[in-house]
């Protein structure tokens, strides 16, 4: 049985890396291999694969083996469920620290670091009777459909509990859509009079550290909220940044980037937006997305992004992830830590929180990116502070929006009235206790 490795965009080149899985491939090949069988393929096919030969490969694979050692919502594990349900029904493997995990249970659940677990796995997923594979496929395929999955509102109680015992906590918050709703003009989406005062009260304690990462520009974030001199700011989807403090400049995480592809996007966005097309609607814009993706993306470390009324391309290694790591690994004393966001791009956030294993109570971080980029390639590791039980991630929405988020809040405002209710000022409860009172028997 013949085995293909379908690999990811690397952020750079990495000429020796590929050269080690060469010829690793070829040492397989030589010594398990005939003229008519070649057991292993491992192709940078990020560069030439198209989407329909993507799903063709998962719909006709006999297994499943997607195993990063820390990953968020990756969604290939889903993807093989679809392509997999009119064909063969095959089993998956995965790894335990993703954050998908906790909705497949019916997957084969490893740890990447043992290998001998991963082999068994392999083996038992390769040689699983075909009754098995169809209830293992049936209930993977309910969680996909969102049948099973609900996300808890969050509990307020424990919110303040864990928040008044912590020595130092980290807050992370979305703009729009979080903190402000949204609106049909952005320029309008401006913050209320409570979301100022939250904020306020919150930066005026020194145990706090507040950041808002958004993904609008620092003119604009300048301009309603630079007068919070405690807060801290992320621009452009992690693109800048700017430590709390009056004076304070603006860091650009993408100087040190290959950005020489912005000269291709904004040929193929001037495509789009000037002359006849000028004024263009959905339809277009999906076309302008489809051919962003197709034919671009794979061949530059970037990603394509649809957000609220608007299309954007990144860097792969600049997103709101990068700056809540970073921020946790200049403050790895914190004990408490509150991320809050509504959209796509704040699961990025939610991933970058996602530190625990299964069962693990402590956590370690690597110097991400974000900091060896620019304060020092040499950094270490470092050990922090935070337990399982005091990383609250919070989407804004209705409990059924599939997330990372471990608890949700239906509003901006209610996230504006938990943030008050942690500084002591009076606020209604908005959720109904019996919601309130859904909390997991971890806490």
């Amino acid at each position: 049985m013949p085995d293909v490795q379908v690999t990811s965009p690397a952020l750079t080149d990495s000429p020796k890396l590929e050269r080690q899985v060469s010829e690793l491939v070829a040492n397989i090949n030589g010594e398990f291999g005939s003229l008519d069988f070649i057991p292993a393929n491992a192709r940078a096919e990020h560069q030439t694969l198209k989407k329909d030969e993507f799903y063709a490969l998962l719909s006709v694979a006999d297994l499943a083996v997607i195993t990063p050692l820390r990953d968020g919502m990756n969604t290939t594990s889903m993807e093989f469920v679809i392509a997999q349900g009119r064909t063969k029904r095959s089993p998956v493997v995965l790894s335990e620290f993703m954050g998908i995990s906790k909705h497949m249970e019916n997957a084969l659940m490893v740890n990447p670091w043992n290998l001998g677990d991963v082999a068994a796995a392999i083996n038992q997923g390769l040689v699983m009777s075909e009754p098995e594979k169809l209830a293992r496929h049936e209930e993977l395929h309910r969680v996909r459909q969102g049948e099973r999955a609900r996300t808890p509102y969050i509990p307020r109680d424990v919110l303040e509990s864990r928040y008044h015992a912590a020595k130092k906590r980290l807050f992370f918050f979305d703009y729009d859509g979080t903190l402000a709703p949204i609106v049909k003009t952005p320029s309008m989406a401006v913050p209320t009079p409570a979301t100022l005062r939250a904020l306020e009260k919150l930066a005026a304690d020194a145990r706090n550290v507040v950041y808002i990462i958004s993904g609008r520009d620092g003119a604009f974030l300048e301009q309603h909220l630079g007068h919070l001199q405690n807060v801290g700011f992320s621009a452009e989807h992690g693109g800048f940044v700017r430590a709390p403090g009056t004076g304070n400049a603006w860091t650009n995480f993408t100087e040190k980037l290959d950005m020489s592809w912005m000269g291709e996007v904004e040929e193929v966005f001037r495509y789009y937006t000037e002359g006849e097309r000028s004024g263009v609607g959905q339809f277009q814009c999906r076309q302008c997305q489809d051919l962003l993706e197709n034919n671009l993306a794979h061949k530059r470390p970037i990603e394509v992004l649809v957000g609220k009324k608007n299309l954007e391309v990144r860097p792969i290694a600049v997103n709101k992830g990068e700056i809540v790591k970073r921020l946790l690994y200049l403050n790895p004393d914190a004990e408490f830590v509150f991320c809050a966001g509504d959209d796509k791009t704040d699961e990025d956030m939610f991933r970058a929180l996602i530190l625990f294993g299964t069962g693990s109570t402590k956590a370690t971080l690597d110097a991400p990116l974000s900091v060896t980029l620019i304060d020092a390639e040499d950094a270490p590791p470092v050990e922090l502070a935070i337990k399982p039980d005091c990383v609250f991630t919070t989407a804004v929405g209705q409990s059924s929006k599939r997330t990372l988020a471990s608890w949700h809040v239906t509003t901006p405002a209610e996230i504006v009235e938990h943030m008050l209710g942690l500084v002591g000022e009076p606020t209604k409860r908005t959720a109904p206790a019996e919601e309130e009172e859904k909390v997991d028997s971890r806490l």
